[in-house]
């Protein structure tokens, strides 16, 4: 949907950052508000659009939520977000301190080191929250490439809060909100492609003013 439109507010409705009035949102048929929210903060995990870091070492930034978590198993989620490439150049290594709100990282390495914090928690479905802003496309699409790959292995859904549509044209299914909030329409991408005009214009809009899309062969996937 448009900026502005709620696409974050209803992330965080779904993470159960703040309660809601009117209307239903449920898992696996159980409303959030009737879960524990202990259940629901096991299961779920929002990775927003500005995570914080701690002026502390990456290693203990990345493990932020589980501390226990191994070392091997901290540089596999590393691997897979793309940020195994910067650890290795950085002085040193895992034991590199970030300082407070990560400030001698880039804006990149501040957003792949959100998301090995995100998958670190072992979550069955990851809230993304237009997660990728500061990553060029060559390694948005190799890190798309290995939350395909979880999906595929069966533990674990992706909700991604997005105006990049290269993203959704493989999505399982899109969520089409309008300028007033509400959710509109729902489908494929090339459903609502054909079926919906307030979605194709604003699909053509915004891959006018794209220039960092991926080819054909780099094609990312959001379920």
């Amino acid at each position: 949907g448009p900026v502005g439109c709620g696409k974050t507010t209803l992330l965080q409705l779904l993470a159960r950052q703040y309660a809601f009035g009117k209307g239903q949102l449920s898992y696996g048929g159980v409303p959030i508000q009737n879960m524990p929210l202990a259940m629901l903060r096991h299961h779920v995990t929002l990775m927003p659009q500005h995570s914080f870091l701690f002026s502390t070492s990456l290693l203990n930034n990345l493990r932020y939520g589980r501390p226990e978590t191994p070392r091997s198993d901290v540089e596999v989620i590393s691997n897979m977000a793309q940020l195994s490439p910067d650890v290795a150049m950085m002085n040193e290594g895992y034991q590199t301190m970030v300082g407070e709100r990560g400030v001698t990282l880039s804006g990149g390495q501040r957003q792949r080191s959100a998301l090995v914090r995100s998958l670190l928690m072992a979550p069955r479905i990851l809230l993304l929250d237009d997660p990728f802003s500061s990553v060029d496309a060559q390694t948005e699409t190799l890190i798309v490439a290995g939350l395909k790959a979880r999906h595929q292995a069966g533990n674990l859904t992706t909700i991604v809060a997005t105006q990049r549509f290269h993203w959704v044209r493989q999505a399982d299914m899109v969520v089409f909100m309008n300028g007033h909030g509400t959710i509109e329409a729902t489908g494929t991408h090339e459903a609502l492609m054909k079926q919906h005009a307030a979605y194709r214009n604003l699909v053509n809009e915004a891959e006018a003013c794209d220039d960092s899309q991926p080819d054909a062969s780099g094609k990312v996937v959001v379920s």
